[in-house]
């Protein structure tokens, strides 16, 4: 389950490259007004794998990773095609792992569940 999870957290923090040619079975791009496009990949049977927007070529705001059964496993967010704000990521179960804080591009802090080095607690940040 650990790999499963890293490999979607891997896959989540991708640059909008190489998540198009990642090998997807199915994916969906919805032109929005503007410059912005809907992005919505699909497991082989189907069911949504990960969902997010790409706004002049590069990825921009909210992008989520589901599991196979519908479960969400990583909410991750950029601001052009940058890595932002706070990531939260999730096992099988829908159980909070991590919480990740990027402020462009650039990783500022990571708490396990368990508790980071200081000892704080992910319900704290």
């Amino acid at each position: 389950m650990v790999s499963s999870l890293l490999y979607l957290f891997m896959l989540t923090s991708q640059s909008d490259a190489s998540l198009m040619s990642s090998g997807h079975t199915y994916a969906r791009f919805e032109q929005m007004p503007g410059e912005v496009m809907e992005v919505t990949f699909y497991y082989e049977d189907g069911s949504v794998r990960q969902t997010g927007f790409v706004e002049n070529n590069l990825m921009s705001g909210e992008w989520i990773t589901y599991s196979e059964h519908g479960t969400v496993t990583a909410r991750a967010y950029y601001e052009e095609g940058k890595k932002t704000g706070k990531w939260k990521v999730y096992d099988e179960e829908g159980e909070l792992v991590y919480k990740i804080c990027y402020k462009n591009d650039v990783k500022l802090w990571c708490i396990h569940s368990g508790g980071d080095v200081n000892g704080s607690d992910l319900a704290e940040k």
